[in-house]
């Protein structure tokens, strides 16, 4: 599993925030049990982590004069292309990934289900 104690060198709520949104791009990559593949999602992650540390969390994104307009940039904006595409690949082989395009999780029962169930 992997934890914020692994994203060495980096405050812990970058860390946190870093983990809960590579969550989201790659369910299932913080439970990657493979000592290979986590060293992987390790490393990526701790890129990331280490860039948000450098530039800020709350790092401005756009300024404006007219009308004084700043606009921060999330963690999201620290995720490129490659480190989306490499995080998804590393859940897919290690083999629990929502990337089948199953829907994932408990649904309620369909009505036909129901129905059939009652018969």
């Amino acid at each position: 599993m992997i934890a914020v104690s692994d994203l060495v060198g980096v405050p812990q709520p970058v860390a946190l925030r870093v983990l809960a949104y590579a969550d989201g791009i790659a369910p299932g990559i913080l439970t990657v049990e493979d000592q290979g593949l986590r060293d992987r999602a390790v490393a990526v992650l701790s890129g990331i982590a280490a860039e948000v540390a450098k530039r800020g969390s709350s790092a401005v994104a756009a300024q404006s004069v007219g009308n004084a307009s700043v606009r921060y940039e999330s963690v999201s904006g620290f995720f490129t292309a490659e480190d989306r595409l490499a995080l998804q690949r590393i859940v897919a082989v290690a083999g629990h990934s929502g990337l089948d395009g199953l829907p994932r999780g408990i649904f309620p029962p369909s009505d036909l289900t129901r129905r059939l169930g009652r018969s």
